[in-house]
């Protein structure tokens, strides 16, 4: 009878077998990482080879927001709602500095001073008392972290830290590619956006028309809601035309305005922006500002929704309102871009509102009076 003869490894061999088996594996799910375009396919990619290499009671990839100087859980696993939602709002009160060149550790979160006490709680509340966090860079930023969270306390292995910081380069490169083709193909949709809008400005002399082919054009493209208001002779505010790829929904909010007609003396929407003539962007609308918008007419609660946005294009007398699209785009940043903003401006205010100004005042003349649209005044792009 053949016997084989098994030796057991000592801890030394073990550590050093589990090492190499997860650079094999970081290797083997490099292709996977760095092969994906798209953001959204790339962060549950990261957290499920986050799972494979690193054993942890719960996972986090956070992203930071160099715009707003946030920090986000993008995605999760063994985490409770309760606490990203605790610990995102924990963060926008620390003022700690910690150094993102080296992994950060929390052995004994209990007693780790650099966390704020609401930090430390809402961790006492999910029953974490350890993490490691390794930052994502890329391009000499800072992309975010990628956290490992531990039931008990724990002294963390080199090797852990050095697993860990593998995966986070990893991540970042896939990341910050992702990142860079999808401002890439956002770059191309912006001046595909704006050629097409001065196509249909100069295909009309009829600016309502014009105009309702511009709100037609921004959705969905630009955003899920796109309004145009007018400022009457009398200085009301004349609903022009608006937009939404459902209907039933553009005729509830033609319903909406014609039963709530907008206050002009707001102190914002559209009746601040035409009275100041200055931009107002809203990246989020919270529920205090809902409540405070219809103080008058509870009922309008219902109607709010999740993000807004409300720009002048051209002169003061004619706004542009939109509401940026769903999905987690904000009107802030990539949801709403700086150079499709400046660029349709340039295209409304001047190709429509000096472009159709002649031949309309030609009309109007010829009828026999002075009865331009958009008041009086000079008109400037």
């Amino acid at each position: 009878m053949a016997t084989h003869d098994v030796r057991v490894l000592d801890d030394g061999e073990r550590l050093y077998a589990e090492e190499i088996q997860r650079l094999k594996l970081l290797l083997e799910a490099s292709s996977t990482l760095l092969g994906s375009l798209r953001v959204e396919a790339v962060l549950p990619n990261v957290v499920d080879l986050a799972r494979r290499t690193l054993t942890a009671d719960g996972y986090a990839l956070w992203r930071y927001d160099a715009h707003a100087g946030s920090w986000e859980i993008a995605i999760h696993s063994g985490l409770s709602d309760e606490y990203v939602g605790s610990a995102a709002a924990a963060t926008r009160e620390d003022t700690a500095v910690v150094s993102f060149e080296e992994p950060i550790v929390a052995e004994n979160i209990a007693t780790t001073e650099w966390l704020t006490p609401e930090h430390r709680r809402a961790h006492a509340a999910e029953g974490t008392n350890a993490l490691l966090a390794v930052a994502l860079h890329y391009g000499g930023r800072v992309l975010g972290t990628l956290v490992f969270y531990y039931r008990e306390p724990r002294r963390f292995t080199e090797a852990e830290k050095n697993v860990a910081s593998l995966l986070a380069n990893l991540a970042a490169a896939a990341i910050g590619a992702a990142d860079l083709y999808e401002a890439e193909q956002r770059l191309v949709a912006d001046r595909k956006f704006v050629a097409d809008a001065g196509e249909l400005l100069a295909s009309s002399l009829e600016y309502e028309a014009t105009l309702a082919n511009v709100a037609a054009l921004a959705v969905p493209t630009f955003s899920d809601w796109c309004a145009i208001d007018m400022v009457e002779d009398d200085g009301s505010i004349r609903r022009l035309t608006v937009a939404h790829v459902d209907p039933t929904k553009v005729r509830w909010a033609n319903e909406l305005v014609e039963k709530y007609p907008p206050d002009a003396k707001a102190a914002y929407g559209v009746p601040n922006v035409i009275r100041t003539a200055r931009p107002e962007l809203l990246s989020e609308i919270s529920d205090e500002l809902l409540v405070e918008a219809t103080t008058d007419s509870p009922e309008l609660l219902e109607s709010g929704h999740s993000a807004g946005s409300r720009a002048p294009r051209g002169d003061r007398r004619g706004q542009r309102a939109s509401l940026p699209r769903g999905g987690g785009r904000s009107a802030a940043g990539a949801g709403v871009p700086r150079s499709r903003r400046c660029d349709l401006r340039r295209s409304t205010g001047w190709a429509c509102l000096h472009g159709h100004e002649l031949p309309l005042r030609a009309r109007e003349r010829g009828a026999g009076g002075d009865q331009r649209p958009f008041g009086g005044g000079a008109l400037r792009p």
